[in-house]
């Protein structure tokens, strides 16, 4: 296995919190701002001109968790009254995650994988309370998360894998904005501001020339899980006086591109399936409400807004080459073939090893343990030549292959022994050729056939050898 992680701090964590007070005969007035930033960058890579090669599995990780929070709380008393609070979270800042096979050489006898995956929390909490012959409270809010991820294998890469090439580019969200406040006077005003901002590119794609069984690239935008909204921004305000006002707004955007794709040019050798995904799962919430009490006047202004644009596509680019994979060495693409089971082992009395009980009928024989096979010696005119250990001609015996590699068998009387390594005494070699005829073969051997003469060795003009799956 060959890994390369980028890692930030599990817990990457920014925290503001800001708490004022203020009281006077006079003016008493309250401001209290927080403001925290939080952007951590991870960028993964193999880098151009680099060959890597494993046995197993090539993976490439990179992982982003930014948490930030900001709080601010603000009163003022006095015969004029102002508390004013602002805090400010802002998550990411531009940066971005990015995890890359760069113009390099990749080979795995197993899987591929590209895995970008950033989290991304942004909260913003305001409490103001003014109280005076003249109350003024004023709060704003905003959480803001600007952030990209990416996932990529650029068009310069050549990547080959056993079995899968994954490429898997994933951004979770959560901004949370709340302002609340409350003013009393014979004159009040209470001003509250929430918004909540998210931007996120999310891009996976996958070019240059990649071999495997399956090749999927997914690219999602999500929140943290279905509950949760991925924008909540909330405003609370409330005035109580002779003239009271009050003013609230919210605000919950999202926008972004979300996009997977095979990029221009790409040649991909792709047995099984190709799955190219593109998805958006995000809920904006955007709440608010004023409660104004005046004697003479009363006057309440409340707006909430929810937003969403985000674009989503996933496509395969342009010139590019899909096949199923390579053609078979010795084949022909699109040429006919016909198929003879390749149910005979020919063996002589030089491959029998009485002291081992050994038979070797040399690389490829397909057998596997518990296989039923018969036994026939060589026929010679009307007779056939001595029998292998006085065996009869047609016994059914069941092999026993305890190395694939090494060409060679052993025989049981039946499938129960077979499993059970239990073989059979072998006291002789027999004489000349001899031959073991395979019930259900693993293998095939396809014919080129030129026609105009009988489908047998005479019409041969050439035979390949294929592992094929029994079942």
């Amino acid at each position: 296995n060959y890994t390369v992680a980028g890692d930030s701090v599990l817990d990457h964590q920014a925290y503001s919190r800001a708490i004022a007070g203020g009281g006077s005969i006079g003016l008493g007035a309250a401001g209290a701002y927080a403001k925290a930033e939080n952007a951590a960058d991870a960028t993964v890579t193999i880098a151009d001109g680099a060959v890597v090669t494993a046995g197993n599995d090539v993976e490439l990780k990179g992982r982003i968790y930014n948490q930030t929070e900001a709080r601010a709380i603000g009163a003022g008393v006095g015969i004029v009254g102002v508390g004013i609070s602002m805090s400010y979270a802002e998550s990411g800042d531009g940066s971005d995650l990015v995890v890359r096979i760069a113009n390099a050489t990749v080979d795995a006898g197993n899987d591929v994988s590209l895995d970008a995956l950033a989290r991304n929390d942004a909260l913003a909490d305001t409490i103001s309370a003014a109280g005076g012959i003249i109350g003024v409270g004023v709060n704003d809010g905003h959480a803001t998360i600007t952030y990209d991820v990416t996932a990529e294998i650029t068009s310069g890469a050549t990547v080959t894998a056993g079995r899968e090439i994954s490429v898997n580019a994933d951004s979770v969200v959560e901004g949370y904005s709340k302002s609340f406040g409350v003013s009393v006077g014979a004159v009040s005003v209470a001003s509250q501001v929430a918004k909540t901002r998210i931007t996120s590119n999310v891009t996976a794609s996958a070019g240059g020339s990649l071999t495997a069984r399956t090749l999927d690239i997914d690219a999602v935008l999500r929140p943290v899980d279905d509950s949760v909204d991925a924008a909540y921004a909330e405003t609370k305000a409330g005035s109580g006086s002779l003239i009271g006002v009050t003013a609230t707004s919210s605000l919950a955007k999202i926008t972004g591109d979300v996009t997977a794709f095979v990029k221009d040019t790409a040649v991909l050798q792709v047995s099984d399936a190709i799955a190219i995904n593109a998805s958006s799962s995000t809920d904006q919430h955007a709440k608010t409400s004023g409660i104004t009490v005046g004697l003479a006047l009363a006057l309440g202004f409340n707006t909430a807004t929810s937003e969403s644009d985000i674009d989503t596509a996933a496509y395969v680019g342009k010139n590019v080459s899909i096949s199923g994979g390579a053609v078979i060495g010795g084949l022909v693409e699109g040429k006919d073939y016909y198929i003879k089971f390749d149910d005979e082992r020919a063996f002589n009395s030089a491959a029998v090893n009485t002291a081992t009980d050994e038979i070797t009928l040399g690389a490829d024989h397909g057998l596997q343990t518990g296989d039923r096979i018969d036994y026939f010696p060589e026929l010679i005119g009307n007779s056939y030549s001595g029998s292998l250990s006085g065996f009869a001609v047609g016994q059914t015996f069941y092999a026993i292959v305890d190395d694939p590699a090494s060409g060679k068998i052993k025989l049981a009387y039946d499938q129960a022994r077979a499993q059970a390594g239990t073989a059979v005494d072998l006291t002789g070699t027999g004489a000349g050729n001899q031959k073991f005829v395979i019930h259900k073969p693993r293998q095939v051997q396809l014919l080129d056939v030129t026609f105009g003469n009988n489908l047998n060795d005479d019409g041969i003009a050439s035979a390949t050898l294929m592992t094929i799956d029994p079942s």
